[in-house]
């Protein structure tokens, strides 16, 4: 399959990529530069560095959160209608958001699918997110809130300063993964709660589970 996604898009499976070669670290957009062997790599670099790595950050807790299964399909309703009123569209296109059907499932989303999720949890969750575990209202919808501010960053073609920067990228990523970790740890204490529970009522068939530690990095 890979084989023939490869020569429908005019490359050849059989030769090594000289990409990885090329371009040895993260590449950034840089104004004037021009590169003629990869054209718009900066951009596609922004979307999937950047972009795909935001959503997938903030995707990954949500199948840990103890959400029944009646209220995940209340939400994955909203997500749909959201999507089939053509509400929200994409400033730097026009065009409306496409249909998404799961809060749950990121399979056969595009990149621009990934973006797009990002500004439409927030609207199903709601403003104060109640349906979510009291805990988790909050770092959910910070984490969310400044994912949002680096991608309106980092997409068009203005000019930041130093300080923009520094509040955007280096405040706004410590803000965010400060409040993955809360969600991490709140996700693992239920949990955990739950695989001591069954240890202590059978000790010979479960095993006792391990706490979630704060590593320094």
């Amino acid at each position: 399959m890979a084989e023939q996604k490869l020569r429908r898009w005019g490359f050849n499976p059989d030769r090594r990529c000289a990409l990885p070669t090329v371009c040895k670290q993260l590449l950034i957009k840089t104004p004037g530069f021009r590169n003629d062997l990869f054209p718009g790599l900066d951009f596609r670099d922004t979307l999937h560095g950047l972009h795909a790595f935001l959503q997938r950050t903030l995707y990954e807790p949500f199948s840990r959160m103890a959400i029944s299964g009646q209220i995940q399909k209340i939400l994955d309703q909203r997500l749909t209608e959201l999507g089939l009123h053509r509400i929200m569209r994409d400033v730097t296109t026009g065009k409306s958001f496409r249909v998404q059907k799961s809060l749950f499932k990121d399979v056969g989303m595009t990149g621009e699918d990934r973006i797009h999720w990002i500004f439409l949890v927030p609207h199903v969750l709601g403003h104060r997110a109640l349906c979510l575990p009291e805990n988790l209202r909050e770092p959910v919808l910070t984490a969310f809130a400044t994912a949002q501010t680096m991608v309106i960053a980092s997409r068009g073609s203005r000019a930041y300063n130093v300080a923009e920067l520094q509040l955007t990228f280096d405040r706004g990523f410590i803000t965010l993964f400060s409040c993955m970790e809360r969600i991490y740890q709140i996700n693992h204490e239920r949990i955990y709660a739950s695989k001591m529970a069954k240890h202590l009522r059978n000790p010979d068939k479960n095993k006792k589970p391990k706490k979630f530690e704060i590593k320094n990095r």
